[in-house]
């Protein structure tokens, strides 16, 4: 677990993902986190027609979906640096891209948690443009706490849900409409 007393640059952050090139997930496997871990999910209509999906779409592959102001994203490569403000400290969080799909109607980001990560599992982020042409975003989460965050799961888990909550409020009023 990295702790920075201030909001970190992203030059720290690179560097810091850089040392993390071959650190093993925290979980031994996609379907060990699916069959064992605790499942989060939500899915919400943003928009319809070609442009909310690209826009959608555009959205996720910023990783917008983490920068509210108390957390956000600095991506490397297939690294991911999350970082997130918990009571006045900054919590880095690295994942790895595990999978990726793309299609003209649907795209897919799946990340793995890093060791040193608050949590031990995956995330998935999903756009989609239904034959109805409505734009669906869905984020999924099989997750849990891991290493002394054990201790304070139910916190941890809650601040994952209020993510993805913040950016379902961001995304169905601001972004896409």
């Amino acid at each position: 677990m990295t702790l920075y007393f201030s909001k970190p640059e992203s030059i720290q952050l690179e560097k810091h993902l850089e040392t993390l090139k071959e650190a093993p997930l925290s979980f031994p496997s996609l379907e060990y986190a699916r069959a064992h871990y605790h499942r989060d999910f939500v899915e919400f209509k943003v928009g319809q027609g070609d442009a909310a999906f690209k826009r959608a779409k555009v959205s996720l592959q910023a990783w917008s979906q983490f920068n509210l102001g108390w957390t956000f994203a600095v991506p490397q490569g297939r690294r991911l640096a999350v970082c997130i403000n918990v009571m006045g400290l900054w919590v880095m969080a690295p994942h790895r891209m595990l999978d990726l799909r793309e299609s003209p109607r649907y795209y897919r980001a799946v990340l793995g948690t890093l060791k040193g990560n608050p949590l031990s599992g995956i995330e998935v982020f999903e756009v989609s443009l239904s034959p109805f042409n409505e734009v669906m975003v869905r984020i999924e989460s099989f997750a849990e706490p891991q290493g002394i965050y054990k201790l304070f799961g139910w916190w941890v888990r809650k601040m994952q849900l209020k993510v993805f909550q913040s950016f379902q409020a961001r995304m169905t009023t601001t972004t896409i409409h």
